[in-house]
């Protein structure tokens, strides 16, 4: 659903389109105008030169309100860039906190968002984490299957359940229950992943840390 400021948005975008086009239509107008004053007969002349004249006047006009209404519009564009990225970060804020260790991929699987609590759990910054391949992390015996559920995942879009052995570079492996469900646009499309994941055992058997 679009919100009212978009709406303002459109609709002033369509009157200042609306209104450049009659603006050409003016502008054609003019043309014929000064062609006009070459006419011979000097009353001929006069009466088109007073037309030519007064058309430019409204032209003018509607030049300056057109660019009234652009100014406006772009203002308008430039507070709801502000907004938009405002909650974003709103969000962002709210999902790096939230206290569960949980990743955001795209449909290729490259990890888009992580929770502080996932970084705690992968021993690695945020930096280090995202615009990363998921796969990077999981164990080279478990890539197939992992690419196998990335496949399901696009074409069932149901969430689903699995086991499975991440390797990070700076902790030993561990297996871990992992539920992962599509996140889809408006369309229907998958257009993200959300992974949620609980830590079961580290692969050769010592406790949790």
């Amino acid at each position: 659903m679009s919100s009212p400021e978009n709406g303002a948005v459109s609709h002033s975008s369509t009157n200042a389109v609306s209104r450049a086009g009659r603006l050409v239509l003016q502008l054609e107008t003019m043309q014929e105008r000064v062609r006009a004053l070459g006419q011979p007969d000097p009353g001929q002349r006069q009466e088109a030169l007073e037309e030519a004249i007064q058309a430019l006047q409204i032209t003018l006009e509607e030049l300056k309100v057109t660019n009234e209404m652009l100014n406006l519009q772009n203002e308008e564009l430039a507070l709801m860039h502000r907004n938009v990225d405002a909650e974003r970060k709103r969000y962002q804020a709210y999902y790096e906190s939230l206290p569960v260790a949980s990743l955001i991929t795209g449909p290729a699987g490259e990890i888009l968002e992580v929770t502080r609590t996932a970084c705690q759990v992968f021993r690695l910054a945020p930096e280090q984490l995202k615009r990363h391949p998921l796969i990077e992390y999981v164990s080279e015996e478990a890539r197939a299957e992992f690419r196998s559920l990335l496949e399901r995942l696009l074409e069932e879009k149901r969430p689903e359940n699995v086991r499975i052995t991440f390797r990070p570079r700076v902790r030993k492996p561990f297996s871990a229950s992992v539920r992962v469900s599509a996140v889809e646009t408006a369309s229907g499309a998958p257009d993200a992943f959300q992974w949620l994941i609980r830590e079961v055992k580290e692969l050769d058997g010592s406790p949790l840390e």
